[in-house]
């Protein structure tokens, strides 16, 4: 990997061209015109504060990239400062300010990478990114903007069996998660469900707190929820007498993990969970 000086000498000797964004194992480094790359919100780069010339942000693009966010981005500096400068990435109500450099930091092929978790920014929703950089001496750059959108995953589930072995399968999920499924008989025996039960399996790809919530369409029946660990360890559940059945919990990446939907007393009727991260988590 570049170190961070090697790479803005590389943009401050008068290349002709800005260098293609690249992904961070890609080699390519073909030159072409990204100026459509990227919008300027305030192309007035503050250089009051100190001496020398501000930053320049030539390229800034989010992607989303299993469940986390990319803010990458290419900056030069002519008079080669950024050291204890810093980076402002604005997603609201988001705020975040990273040191220059910093952990959080990946560069490769003179791209700058900034991931967070897809998660923890609102769902379904168009929300504008923000980005500048101010170098040592307190120069800012020009203000540029990118557009991040993560939508609610959906998942419908099929009829499979009514024993963890034989849980619908769904990988890796990113928070907000809706899964949708039915149950066809609904019965107990004092302690335990002894008609339909549904199970899922699943893994996050991050840390955090996570608010299970489970809804059904017929009002008169009784319908309940529990998560448990690849080892049966039972992490969270609700089984009242009404709806909505809801819990909170910790979820840990790394790790599988099982719902069930267990049809207590009533009649048939499809059902809604969902899985959204907890405010401020």
């Amino acid at each position: 990997m570049l170190s961070t000086l090697h790479i803005l000498t590389l943009l401050a000797c008068g290349s002709p061209g800005l260098t293609e964004m690249a992904e961070p194992d890609d080699t390519n480094t073909d030159t072409a015109d990204t100026s459509s790359d990227t919008a300027v919100v305030d192309d007035t780069a503050d250089t009051n504060p100190g001496d020398g010339s501000a930053p320049e942000v030539s390229v800034f693009k989010v992607t989303e990239e299993e469940g986390r966010l990319r803010f990458a981005f290419q900056v030069k500096d002519t008079d080669d400062d950024l050291d204890g400068g810093s980076v402002e990435i604005k997603v609201p109500p988001r705020n975040e300010v990273y040191v220059w450099p910093s952990p959080e930091m990946s560069i490769s092929n003179n791209t700058v990478s900034i991931y967070w978790d897809a998660a923890t920014v609102t769902p379904d929703t168009d929300l504008v990114a923000l980005l500048s950089v101010t170098d040592a001496a307190g120069n800012k750059s020009q203000v540029v903007e990118d557009i991040v959108r993560h939508d609610t995953e959906v998942y419908y589930i099929n009829e499979s069996g009514d024993k963890k072995s034989d849980a619908h399968g769904l990988g890796m999920v990113t928070l907000p998660v809706t899964i949708h499924g039915d149950i066809y008989a609904a019965s107990n025996n004092g302690s335990d469900h002894t008609g339909d039960s549904d199970w899922v399996k699943f893994a996050v790809p991050t840390d955090g707190n996570v608010t299970v919530t489970l809804t059904w369409d017929n009002g008169g029946s009784d319908y309940d929820v529990y998560l448990f660990t690849e080892n049966d360890v039972m992490l969270g559940w609700s089984d009242t007498f009404s709806q909505p059945e809801t819990f909170g919990l910790n979820l840990q990446a790394g790790t599988n993990f099982f719902l069930k939907v267990g049809g207590w007393d009533g009649a048939p009727s499809d059902w809604t969970l969902t899985m959204e991260r907890t405010s401020g988590a």
